[in-house]
């Protein structure tokens, strides 16, 4: 088997090759988090004559929409609501949108998603390493930024 995947800011993409079988699936999704592994496998099950599981949509997708229009209170209360079974809760998923938030240079969004991911996630230890170095990475950007203005003023 032969795979690769990658994702950016509203995309992510999967492509897997089983060129003993001659066989080639493609996901692609105009969305970021997207259930790209769980699309790719249960394709790969029918196609190999398995029985597919239907995917479930990342746990993220509802948390994240109300983490940006309600706010961190109302998404961890939607967390505690929602049926966690009927998603797939792979904290992957986090992850993902994380580092995507870093690579756009959005600390504060990235900040405020791994506090979300805290209450979500409690055993999850990354988080909060994770939250320390972006919380150092982002001191780090004021610090700089405050030493170059004087510099700025007087040419």
């Amino acid at each position: 088997m032969v795979m690769h995947d990658g994702g950016d800011v509203g995309y992510e993409a999967e492509l897997t090759l089983l060129p003993e079988r001659s066989v080639a699936v493609v996901v692609m999704a105009n969305v970021f988090p997207a259930a790209t592994d769980a699309i790719t496998q249960a394709l790969l099950d029918v196609v190999l004559g398995f029985d597919a599981q239907a995917p479930r949509p990342p746990l993220l997708v509802p948390l994240l929409a109300t983490l940006h229009a309600a706010g961190l209170d109302a998404a961890i209360a939607q967390a505690r609501q929602l049926d966690r079974a009927a998603y797939d809760a792979s904290e992957t998923f986090l992850r993902n949108v994380v580092f995507i938030l870093q690579e756009a240079h959005r600390p504060a969004e990235a900040i405020e998603v791994l506090k979300f991911g805290q209450h979500v996630y409690p055993d999850a230890a990354w988080l909060s390493a994770d939250l320390a170095r972006i919380y150092a990475q982002a001191q780090s950007a004021r610090q700089s930024e405050a030493e170059s203005e004087p510099s700025r003023a007087n040419p």
